[in-house]
């Protein structure tokens, strides 16, 4: 059963190296094979090739390289969830419809997929305020339950993820590339070279070799707001990346929490997110610790109402 599990995998990648086929197209004939309750993908291949979509025998080809990686990356202590997988978060199929990543590949622990979550998105040139506002939040929401999800980038991100694993909460770590080009070197080093793999998942939707490139990380934003119920922005600039998924999370009806330091202090992308709806986020009154009681309000809520009281400041 695990070899026939892991030939499917291997047939679903080898679409996606096809030139013109992404997620909607591959999830189409994946939704395809279901219909006709096609346990086994390789019955398919000449249908694709009589669609001329693709050449049957390097399609085949292909199939066969990828379950030799897949092989070795199992190996590696590498899984694989299928959009098909009931261990697939339905959170993200409902955000992102055909357009959620036909796999995910992971290292760790695959049920914090279903666990109520905060993410984290800011600048990798955060200043020291910015990262301690991060660092400090994200370990407050790490001690309240909520796993943390960022996408391990310096700067805000790997502030985020350290702080949950210091407070030996959990954290997703969202990358913009394969899984085969990952290493906990960045996280080790903010966290005294101590990982819990029982509290941390690595996660990918990309294809296990894939590079890191600015499209895949503006992409893989779509998957840290899909798994979580809000968003936290530190920093944003008025564009860029941190900017672009707080707008993203908006859109998507996810409640976004941007940082204020005072009107004078404020990063010029949070004030644009703010104007468009995002809520100030800031200090508890009468403290120096971040304001976290409505976020984690709104973990055990399916819907998140804004009130005016949620409007505050984090001054200088």
């Amino acid at each position: 059963m695990m070899q026939n599990r892991l030939r499917n995998i291997a047939y679903i990648y080898a679409l996606l190296d096809q030139p013109g086929f992404g997620p909607v197209g591959v999830n189409k004939i994946i939704e395809r094979w279901a219909a006709f309750n096609l346990l086994d993908f390789e019955t398919t291949s000449g249908d694709l090739a009589i669609l001329d979509k693709i050449d049957a025998q390097a399609y085949k080809r292909s199939v066969e390289t990828w379950i030799e990686r897949l092989e070795h990356l199992r190996e590696q202590n590498v899984g694989f969830i299928p959009v098909y997988d009931n261990r697939y978060p339905t959170k993200m199929k409902d955000l992102l419809g055909r357009s959620a990543p036909p796999v995910l590949s992971y290292i760790g622990n695959p049920d914090l997929l279903s666990a109520a979550a905060i993410g984290f998105c800011g600048s990798r040139q955060a200043s020291p305020n910015g990262l301690d506002v991060a660092s400090r939040t994200a370990y407050m929401v790490a001690k309240a339950g909520a796993v943390v999800v960022s996408g391990y980038a310096r700067g805000v991100d790997l502030e985020a993820h350290a702080a949950s694993v210091n407070a030996n909460g959990k954290t997703i770590l969202v990358l913009a590339e394969g899984i085969a080009k990952f290493s906990f070197t960045k996280l080790k080093s903010k966290t005294k070279g101590f990982v819990n793999l029982d509290n941390v998942l690595v996660l990918s939707e990309f294809l296990p070799y894939d590079k890191w490139s600015v499209s895949r990380a503006m992409q893989r934003n779509k998957t840290i707001i899909a798994l979580s119920k809000a968003l936290i922005v530190i920093e944003a600039g008025a564009r860029g990346g941190t900017i672009e998924a707080g707008k993203i999370a908006l859109k998507m009806g996810r409640p976004v929490f941007a940082a204020y330091y005072g009107e004078a202090g404020i990063a010029e992308g949070n004030r644009i997110l703010i104007g468009m709806g995002a809520h100030k986020f800031g200090k508890a009154p009468g403290t120096n610790s971040p304001n976290v009681s409505r976020i984690i309000r709104i973990l055990s809520q399916d819907e998140y109402r804004t009130t005016t009281q949620d409007r505050l400041l984090w001054p200088l």
